[in-house]
């Protein structure tokens, strides 16, 4: 089973691009080249999937941050054009939403002026939603999973073997270090 919080990486957004056969939605402040060019070159060949929209933040502070490449607005519009349709904007958007068909990833977009981003699952800036997303979500973040008895009101369990964040607690010690640290370097 793919897990709920993961990576956004390049990658993952191209894949979820190539994989939609029938809705694809993208909405961040911007995107690379790389994944613009695989939207392009999936229009060129067959046409995208049949409902399509792109929102983006057309502002130039974007790309100074690293959220996304200008190059990737010049390969999209002529080819979202070319299907009657335009790239839309969105004034300071900072999340990122991907809908391919029946997945959903929502992630937070990595500034690469000031980091690269993850390709480490240990480091997700994501979370991938399907059909029973709510559930899977609740049991990802060890909140639980519904189970009912004996025909009456569903309870709730933990399910700790599919935790998949917030598996380390946040200590009293990591807590003053990072105190420390903060006073020392604010």
């Amino acid at each position: 089973m793919a897990r709920l919080f993961t990576i956004a990486s390049d990658e993952a957004l191209s894949s979820m691009v190539s994989n939609a056969k029938d809705r694809l939605v993208l909405v961040a402040p911007g995107l690379s080249s790389g994944v613009a060019s695989v939207l392009a070159d999936r229009i060129k060949r067959d046409g995208g999937p049949k409902v399509l929209s792109v929102i983006l933040d057309i502002d130039p502070e974007v790309c100074r941050l690293g959220f996304g490449d200008i190059e990737a607005i010049d390969l999209l519009r002529p080819v979202l054009e070319s299907r009657g349709l335009a790239i839309q904007m969105q004034k300071g958007v900072r999340i990122g939403l991907v809908v391919a068909d029946s997945e959903i990833l929502i992630y937070s977009p990595t500034p690469r002026l000031i980091e690269s981003g993850s390709n480490s699952e240990e480091k997700p800036n994501a979370i991938r939603i399907s059909d029973n997303g709510a559930q899977e979500i609740a049991v990802a973040c060890g909140a639980g999973v519904e189970v009912a008895k004996n025909g009456e009101e569903a309870e709730l369990e933990v399910a700790i073997d599919d935790q998949e964040v917030g598996l380390e607690e946040a200590c009293e010690e990591l807590i003053e270090e990072t105190k420390a640290d903060l006073k020392g370097n604010p």
